[in-house]
């Protein structure tokens, strides 16, 4: 009889103890899914403020070369100034946009 109601006991506790396991074990993977989520949505946040710069610093160029633009004549639209980046704008950009220069094919590669 001891040795059965020892038995009987043991299974009662495994089995509390599994549902116990079960239990935080689906409390677990729905805490991942909401932190998976926190985590998508703070990367789209970050990708939505630095296309937002982005967009800002494009309408500034933009601005910048019509104004320029104006009062000289259409013809003169093909030799428009390159645009250099200032500091500021490369810190907020976190890229660097190359700089075009003119090539000089008259110079001799020897």
């Amino acid at each position: 009889m001891e040795v059965s109601a020892v038995q009987s006991g043991r299974r009662i506790e495994l089995e509390a103890k599994i549902k116990s396991l079960e239990e935080e074990k689906t409390k677990l993977q729905s805490e991942i899914v909401n932190i998976k989520e926190m985590l998508a949505t703070a990367s789209l946040e970050k990708k939505a403020k630095d296309l937002e710069t982005e967009v800002t610093q494009l309408k500034a160029v933009k601005s910048n070369l019509e104004n320029q633009n104006q009062g000289k004549p259409a013809s003169d639209n093909s030799k428009q100034p390159t645009t250099i980046q200032t500091a500021q704008q490369v810190k907020q950009s976190g890229t660097i946009q190359p700089v075009r220069y003119g090539t000089y094919s008259k110079l001799s590669l020897s």
